[in-house]
């Protein structure tokens, strides 16, 4: 009888310990998303993403530590799909990106690197389009870099 119950419980402890549940999560990451629309799914993608960037843009009184707060509370999500390489970010994340890149570099190329080298997925999109320089220099107007530039430029009379 000991034997018995001693086979059923290694048994019962294999097949549970070889079954494999699979989450929900598990499923996310294997669907791809399914869009309804008569536009490529690339041009869908690529318009919220530079969607996103014209309203930062567009912004008047912009800061960037409201803008990263709120997006973490909105907990929204960038995408951007090509035929080469597809990316998922969240804009909490795409904000800080900008900043550090904004205020680590004085040029337009030296932002686009940074952002390349942060987001090798957007590097073809973001030397191809002309909205970087507008991107750039809004987005280190906004920096602390930026602003010190500002106030050096404005006292140089001194």
């Amino acid at each position: 009888m000991k034997t018995l119950k001693t086979i059923l419980i290694t048994a019962i402890l294999g097949i549970i310990s070889q079954s494999n549940p699979v989450n929900a999560q598990d499923y996310l990451q294997l669907l791809d998303p399914i869009f309804i629309s008569m536009e490529s799914e690339s041009s869908i993608i690529s318009k919220s993403y530079m969607k996103f960037n014209d309203e930062i843009i567009a912004t008047e009184n912009f800061r960037f530590n409201n803008a990263i707060r709120q997006a973490e509370d909105e907990d929204d999500e960038l995408f951007n799909s090509t035929d080469e390489a597809s990316l998922n970010i969240k804009k909490a994340d795409y904000l800080r990106i900008l900043r550090k890149a904004a205020n680590r570099n004085e040029t337009v190329d030296g932002f686009v690197n940074t952002l390349s080298q942060e987001l090798p997925e957007l590097s073809t999109e973001l030397q191809d389009t002309g909205d970087t320089n507008a991107l750039f220099t809004f987005t280190r107007s906004n920096t602390i870099n930026g602003k010190l530039e500002a106030v050096g430029s404005n006292l140089s009379w001194l």
